[in-house]
C-alpha cells in the first residue's frame, strides 16, 4: 500500500504534516469537508483564520506505506527539535 506525506503551510509559515494512503487530492478536499461541517481539528483554526484557499498544499514524498510513516515521523521529530531550541 503506498502511502502520501504532505505539507498544509499557512500565510505566516506555520505549517502541519500529515499522512494518508486516499489520493492526495481527496485528502485535501476531505480537509476542506471538515472545515465546512465545523469539525474542529489541528487545521481548523488555521483555515478559518487565513482561508482555506490561503494555505499552500504540497506533497512531500509518496512511497510504501512503512517507509512513508518513517519519513513523517522523522520530519515531525526534526520540526520540534528545530522548534524547542528557540
Amino acid at each position: 500500500m503506498r502511502a502520501t506525506i504532505y505539507k498544509i503551510t499557512n500565510p505566516q509559515g506555520d505549517f502541519y504534516i500529515g499522512s494518508t494512503t486516499n489520493n492526495f487530492r481527496a485528502r485535501i478536499a476531505e480537509h476542506k469537508y471538515n472545515l465546512k461541517r465545523n469539525r474542529k481539528g489541528l487545521l481548523y483554526e488555521s483555515f478559518k483564520n487565513f482561508g482555506f484557499e490561503n494555505h499552500i498544499f504540497e506533497t512531500i514524498i509518496t512511497a510504501n506505506k512503512l517507509n512513508a510513516l518513517n519519513v513523517e515521523h522523522f520530519i515531525r521529530s526534526e520540526e520540534h527539535s528545530l522548534n524547542s531550541s528557540h
